[in-house]
């Protein structure tokens, strides 16, 4: 006498993501570590063996990401292990991401696991692809969005050759210096200076040369900002007469760069060395 017993195997993983404020800036950003939290179930009828784990991390781009560590395994229920998964048997594990700078110019880290098993006499026939419980959606991805806070600062300073009278005066040549640093926790591009040279009495004056690009400290090519880099530019001003006829020279700089995705969406007022932005 045979009864046939109807084998439905079957697999549910579920991924839950949280986040390390290593910098403990109150943000999502670079150096920040996102904890991955993987739980894989059993709800078929049958034993499954031979689990394993493919787990799929990118940034918002799609450019693939390497996890930190893991995926490791933790503990299981219902005598189950790492490998084998008895009915209604869940296997933990844990996986870690140390969000890089490129991750967070893309503004988000996406990640998903497929698990895969065998039911009895069987290879690789059950598998599943992580949910992630914040949204409630099967097969769904779970994104950890990064926090992008773009930020310049610039800075100009002068000096005055002197023309041998011991005077600012006429023929003196004015040399500026411009910095221009990334104060924000994402990459820059599209820098440009734009520089406003007048009189006293407000009319518009040449620059003799410049603001030509000096070099940075981080070795970014003119226009890309890296976070902490500072840009230097100089610019030139042969004194005129009629500049002296009106008693002072009036320069200031706007340094405008954009953050990824974005247009021009930074920018700031270059300061006379004493950050008042004047």
């Amino acid at each position: 006498t045979i009864t046939t017993i109807t084998s439905s195997p079957s697999l549910e993983v579920v991924k839950s993501a949280v986040v390390s404020d290593v910098n403990g800036n109150g943000i999502t950003d670079k150096d920040d570590i996102i904890s991955y939290t993987i739980g894989v179930k059993n709800d078929g009828n049958v034993t499954l063996t031979g689990l394993t784990l493919v787990d799929t991390i990118t940034d918002g781009n799609s450019s693939t990401l390497s996890l930190t560590s893991g995926p490791t395994f933790v503990s299981a229920t219902t005598s189950s292990t790492a490998t084998i998964l008895q009915v209604s048997g869940v296997a933990t594990f844990t996986a870690s991401y140390t969000i890089s700078q490129g991750a967070l110019d893309s503004g988000s880290v996406i990640n998903s696991v497929l698990a895969r098993a065998s039911s009895p006499g069987q290879t690789n026939n059950v598998s599943d692809t992580s949910d992630d419980p914040t949204t409630g959606a099967a097969n769904d991805k779970t994104i950890t969005t990064i926090t992008a806070s773009p930020s310049i600062e610039v800075t100009k300073t002068v000096t005055v050759t002197d023309n041998g009278d011991g005077v600012n005066g006429k023929g003196d040549i004015v040399q500026y210096t411009i910095t221009v640093q990334n104060t924000g926790n994402i990459t820059l591009s599209g820098l440009t200076i734009s520089d406003t040279l007048t009189d006293a009495n407000s009319n518009t004056l040449s620059l003799s040369s410049g603001p030509s690009f000096s070099g940075s400290n981080q070795s970014s090519a003119q226009g890309v900002l890296k976070v902490n880099e500072t840009a230097t530019y100089t610019a030139l001003y042969i004194i005129e007469q009629s500049a002296i006829d009106t008693g002072k020279i009036i320069n200031y700089a706007v340094a405008t760069a954009s953050s990824p995705g974005q247009t021009n969406n930074v920018t700031d007022t270059s300061d006379d060395g004493d950050d008042t932005d004047s």
